[in-house]
């Protein structure tokens, strides 16, 4: 690997760790793997969704006229609250959402915390689409990805 590539993996993974104060990282990592033992992933999938859902209502947006707009509204939200960035692409029929630089406690290990956190990000951008305006019997779908990648997210289709 080149020295430019080392360093910005090294930058990546300085500025991912910062994001997630230390205290916190066991006590997160061990919540998710309880919770997963006791109530499955489905189950803690709904349950992180359903947060996302109550918190924006604590962050709602401004309503937009373009996507741009509602965009730059949710990643002034991702920088107060320091998870990460998000950028839309409108196609025919769907939004897709790219969010990365989101905390993550656990990374480089096999934890539960990227599914919990694209289920978190999946109820507030469904909430938000729908204040924006969009069809309430829609929602934002998770699209599985590489470990190290953006989350993605889809609406409508």
């Amino acid at each position: 690997m080149s020295t430019s590539l080392t360093n910005q993996a090294q930058n990546l993974a300085y500025y991912r760790n910062r994001q997630c104060n230390t205290q916190w990282r066991d006590f997160l990592s061990v919540l998710l793997e309880e919770l997963d033992s006791n109530v499955g992933a489905n189950e803690v999938r709904a349950f992180f969704n359903a947060l996302g859902m109550k918190l924006a209502k604590r962050f709602p947006l401004n309503e937009h006229d373009t996507l741009e707009e509602f965009e730059a509204n949710a990643n002034q939200i991702w920088r107060e609250l320091d998870w990460g960035w998000c950028q839309f692409s409108a196609e025919t029929t769907q939004i897709t959402v790219l969010h990365d630089g989101w905390p993550n406690p656990d990374e480089g290990s096999d934890s539960f915390w990227p599914l919990a956190f694209a289920a978190l990000l999946q109820g507030i951008y469904t909430a938000w689409l729908r204040a924006q305006g969009g069809d309430a019997s829609l929602e934002v779908n998770v699209i599985p990805t590489l470990p190290g990648a953006p989350l993605e997210l889809k609406y409508g289709g």
